[in-house]
């Protein structure tokens, strides 16, 4: 493959700026960079002599310090590979949706690049606000107290009409329970730019518990004993993965997300016998671990970090009910799940057309993997970044599922489908297979285009979604006619862990489609090498979906 370099205006990110900005500063331009080594084509000279430019600007920008480690990991995939993530600095501080990642063998020589950076930058960096009053005004903003534990920070933002000093802060809204990403003019406190950053859709001394979970199944769950009852605490898995029991109380569930109030013991989810009854408890526990299993059975993954760290699962939000007086007032804790800061939150549904959101494996492992990518790439929330985050929560969430469910059409089973098991009447929210039938593009030249859903987040996932079942699958696509020769539903490991090396070690935060080719088909050279079945598969499932 071709290694490319090239410039794009961010008026793609939709981002909006105060209208006191002068009409006469030019758009920031940011390059973006997809760099690989050499495939088996006639272009492989040229690739690696394009590679190795893009990896001397990024040795020459760490040494200026406009490039920042953020970290460098001995590949655990590749013997002898090493793998860093950088951070975009001017002057010190942050760029927003700057950064890239550099893969380099064990001689030192370059594999790999991947990211955005803002050479054109020219600001001040000293702000007339302080941080004290940053943060009432990021605040104020957010309509909401800022997020526990995360102060104003200062940040070089991108706009369509240049580059803008701001303070920056996640703000969890008063009025429904969302996160909200706030950026304020750091000389005048004026709102520059403000997105929802909610994610939504998914040795000890523990003991095994049974439960039934939502669609009447028998779950195994992993708990703890405490005096002479059990509580949802996996201890076996020892990352203390907690199920909380919100009693169907939203006005408190609502206090505890947005940090203006604290979980106590008595939230944990409990049973007397060890055989659970409560059935959102059952489903969320015992597929959260199932979830958990999943990455470290197939991509050696401890935890959602990789160091088994602690994770928070959230049910009983609400009353089901109680739908059609609430809703209004808590619409994510109806029909809908949602990942923030290591907690997974499921709806109840609403005692019609959607069951509980933990009854299905997909959807949770979907929250779960929101976690991973957090603590990975991290993904900005927005636009076609935005929808690839959404597009590897639904790989991961399908790919759980296939890894511990029988195949088939029923309840209980895997198919291609997402949120199959939460929607009642044979419907589903997402398809692999065939994403307009759930009102979804699966070409690019369909791909939505407007400001609604975050730019798409979860309309333009089906594009991604689409790729990852023709590399699997393979077959003829209904738009384009790309015939894909797939690697076979029992080689999917292949292409699975093609997309969680790309979309945890390749990916920059600003990640556009063309990146995410370039980093698959980069990571199908890695695993598999150059040729490999995997490569064809990967490279010709976007040429199918026509991303370049």
């Amino acid at each position: 493959m071709k290694s490319v370099v090239w410039v794009l205006g961010l008026a793609g990110l939709g981002i909006v700026v105060a209208a006191q900005t002068p009409s006469d500063q030019q758009s920031a331009r940011p390059e973006r960079i997809v760099a690989v080594s050499g495939g088996s084509d006639e272009a492989a000279l040229a690739a690696q002599a394009a590679l190795a430019a893009s990896d001397s600007v990024v040795l020459q920008w760490a040494s200026s310090g406009r490039l920042a480690l953020a970290g460098r990991d001995v590949d655990s995939d590749v013997p002898g590979r090493v793998l860093e993530r950088f951070d975009e600095l001017y002057r010190g501080v942050p760029v927003f949706s700057g950064g890239l990642t550099r893969q380099f063998d064990e001689s030192g020589a370059p594999v790999s690049v991947f990211g955005t950076l803002h050479p054109d930058i020219d600001v001040d960096v000293d702000p007339a606000l302080s941080g004290t009053f940053a943060a009432a005004l990021l605040s104020e903003a957010g309509n909401g107290p800022l997020v526990p534990g995360e102060g104003p920070q200062l940040a070089v933002l991108p706009t369509t009409l240049g580059y803008r000093l701001t303070w920056t802060a996640a703000a969890t809204s008063a009025a429904g329970p969302r996160v909200r990403r706030v950026f304020i003019d750091a000389s005048t406190g004026a709102l520059v730019f403000s997105f929802d950053d909610t994610w939504t859709q998914v040795q000890t001394d523990g003991v095994s518990g049974a439960g039934t979970g939502v669609l009447g199944d028998r779950v195994k769950l992993a708990v703890e004993r405490l005096g002479t009852g059990y509580r949802a605490v996996d201890r076996l898995r020892r990352n203390a993965m907690t199920t909380y029991d919100m009693r169907g109380d939203p006005a408190r569930t609502r206090l505890l997300q947005n940090g203006q109030t604290a979980a106590v013991p008595g939230d944990i989810a409990s049973d007397a016998d060890n055989i659970w009854t409560d059935r959102p408890t059952s489903s969320a526990h015992a597929y959260a671990g199932l979830s958990l299993d999943y990455l470290r059975e197939r991509h050696n993954l401890l935890g959602l970090e990789g160091l088994n760290g602690a994770v928070s699962l959230f049910v009983n939000l609400a009353r089901p009910e109680d739908f059609s007086t609430q809703s209004g007032q808590y619409p994510l804790y109806f029909n809908n799940a949602f990942y923030t800061n290591r907690r997974a939150f499921f709806g109840v549904g609403n005692a019609g057309s959607n069951r509980n959101f933990a009854a299905g494996i997909d959807v949770v492992a979907h929250e779960l993997a929101h976690g991973v990518t957090a603590f990975s790439s991290n993904l900005i929330y927005l636009n076609e970044s935005g929808a690839l985050n959404e597009a590897f929560s639904d790989i991961i969430g399908t790919a759980t599922e296939f890894h511990h469910q029988t195949v088939g059409t029923g309840l209980g089973q895997a198919e291609w489908l997402l949120g199959e098991d939460v929607r009642t009447g044979g419907g589903f929210i997402r398809s692999m297979s065939n994403p307009p039938a759930a009102g979804h593009p699966h070409h690019y030249s369909n791909r939505f285009t407007g400001s609604g859903d975050n730019g798409g987040v979860h309309i333009n996932s089906g594009i991604v979604n689409h790729m990852f079942y023709l590399a699997v699958v393979g077959g003829t696509h209904s738009l384009s006619g790309v015939v894909v020769q797939g690697v076979g539903f029992e080689n999917r490991l292949e292409i699975e862990r093609v997309i969680f090396r790309a979309f945890t070690a390749l990916l920059s935060r600003n990640a556009s489609f063309s990146e995410a080719r370039g980093a698959t088909i980069q990571a199908a050279r890695d695993l598999y090498g150059a040729g490999s079945r995997a490569e064809i598969a990967v490279t010709q499932a976007w040429n199918a979906v026509g991303v370049s």
